[in-house]
């Protein structure tokens, strides 16, 4: 796996296909970008993460413009350190019982 310095996203090809600048080999520790959630689901997926001590960065994003107009945010982007995607992909599946 490959990683973008400029996006933080675990990619596989040597050129991210977002940005199209180099990618390097990924590191376990590197903060990767995990997903976007609303703010509900958010609350959730980083209550789970605080519960099973996996470090985290959250940011706060606006979905829509009346949101950003207003100044409150109604998703998060979720980045985790890449050694931890497996386990929180178990976490997110199983909260949002998806398969």
């Amino acid at each position: 796996m490959k990683f973008c310095e400029h996006c933080n996203l675990a990619v596989e090809n040597d050129i991210c296909p977002n940005c199209n600048k180099r990618t390097r080999i990924i590191d376990g520790e590197d903060m990767c970008f995990f997903g976007e959630y609303n703010i509900f689901e958010s609350n959730m997926l980083i209550a789970a993460l605080e519960t099973e001590n996996i470090p985290y960065i959250n940011q706060s994003i606006y979905f829509y413009v009346i949101s950003a107009k207003f100044g409150k945010p109604n998703g998060k982007r979720i980045y985790l350190r890449y050694s931890d995607f497996d386990r929180v992909r178990e976490i997110d599946a199983t909260i949002f019982r998806k398969k």
